[in-house]
């Protein structure tokens, strides 16, 4: 129980420090910064699983861990897995069209938008200009004037993707 609530602790102080580092931090690199907060969080959680009582101290021998291995461990995964759903969480927040779609059409007219409308809003010129820049500051695209092109990195990670897709018969769309 005590690396569970460790891990619990230490996400939730992550996430302050995330929420706060991105409203004042002008961050181009979001998973790599967000990576690098939750590495630091994990000397946090290393300090709290020190500093809190034994779970034989406040729980019953039933409900006490067996070992401190199976405390470090299971708070650790527990840790890494809030990381990872919420990753995800703030991945659909940030990069999803139909989140977007849904804020505005949430702040839209009673009647609702048309198509048109909604390119008013959140143009497909934009959006794939957006991710893009996001593409070329991670590493996997360079951009030569108007003209973008795969780095090592980026053919990689295509030619992965390609594959996965391929083998789970997703198709081409994005």
């Amino acid at each position: 129980m005590r690396g569970l609530l460790a891990a619990a602790l230490t996400f939730l102080a992550f996430l302050g420090v995330q929420v706060v580092t991105y409203h004042f931090v002008r961050i181009r690199r979001r998973l790599s910064v967000m990576l690098w907060l939750w590495l630091l969080g994990f000397s946090g959680y290393v300090a709290l699983v020190r500093l809190l009582p034994d779970d034989a101290a406040w729980l019953p021998p039933l409900l006490s861990a067996p070992s401190d291995a199976v405390v470090w461990i299971n708070g650790a995964l527990v840790y890494w897995f809030l990381f990872a759903g919420y990753y995800q969480l703030f991945n659909m927040a940030d990069n999803s069209v139909g989140v977007r779609s849904l804020i505005e059409l949430s702040r839209g007219p009673q009647d609702g938008l048309s198509l048109e409308e909604l390119k008013r809003y959140y143009s497909f010129d934009v959006m794939l200009g957006r991710r893009m820049e996001r593409l070329v500051a991670a590493g996997y695209l360079e951009r030569d004037g108007d003209r973008y092109r795969c780095t090592g990195r980026g053919l990689a990670a295509g030619r992965l993707m390609r594959t996965l897709k391929g083998l789970l018969n997703l198709g081409p769309g994005g």
